[in-house]
Formats: C-alpha cells, structure tokens, sequence
C-alpha cells in the first residue's frame, strides 16, 4: 500500500459548537500555527498537556530543557513562554536558549535573584519545522 498526497489550497470544517462552516488557508496551517507547547509543573515535574513534545530534562532548581518530536530547522523560531508560582512575589523572569531539537527555560525571581521550580509553566514554539 502506498502513501497519497493531498493536496489543497483552503481546508473547511464544519464547526463542532456551532455546525457553521469554518475554514482556513493552508499557508496558516504550514507557517502560523503553533508547532509546539507545553504545560509543565516545574515543582513535581509532570505534563500537564502538550503538542510535540518527546521529553522534559530537568536541569536543576528553575531551569528546564523542553525536546521536540519533530524538529526545528534551526534557532529561527519564535518562543513565548510565561510561569507562575503560588507565593512567588516580585518580578519574575523568565530566558529562553534556542537549539534546533529543544528549547531551554529558566525560571527567576528578579527582586531576589534566586531561580525557582514555578508550579505551571506554559511555552509555546511557532515557525516552520524540519
């Protein structure tokens, strides 16, 4: 048996909610749309959900490498990523190191300088895969 190609321009669906008819260009779905997240506790170390994601590495207190299934052409993509940390005050940080296979996140508390497992973190990779 041998793999076809499918080929279109705009992809329509019927809405699950509404039943209206909804579409989207495939440009979107090859360049736009996200080809990655996380949600991750940093304090227990569990995946909460995710999208391409084949591992989590915890790299010591507040510093966590985030590997994908399928990989990045190289560090041209974009990385958003936010946490929060129940009793955490003061200005919280975050610095991303891009590589083509993972992404590694730091957490840190700015008004004390000491980096932190925050509770929930959330990262969100768009840009063209490999």
């Amino acid at each position: 048996m041998g793999f076809g190609t499918v080929a279109f321009d705009t992809l329509s669906v019927s809405g699950v909610i509404t039943g209206a008819v909804k579409s989207v260009d495939a440009d979107y779905l090859a360049t736009g749309a996200p080809k990655y997240w996380i949600q991750y506790n940093g304090s227990t170390n569990v995946t909460l959900g995710s999208l391409n994601s084949s591992s989590v590495t915890d790299n010591g207190t507040g510093d966590h490498s985030f590997a994908y299934t399928n990989v990045f052409p190289n560090t041209g993509y974009s990385c958003t990523g936010a946490h929060r940390s129940p009793g955490a005050t003061g200005g919280l940080g975050a610095n991303f190191d891009q590589a083509a296979g993972n992404t590694r996140y730091y957490q840190f508390n700015a008004a004390n300088s000491g980096n932190f497992d925050a509770t929930q973190i959330s990262v969100t990779i768009s840009g063209n895969l490999a």
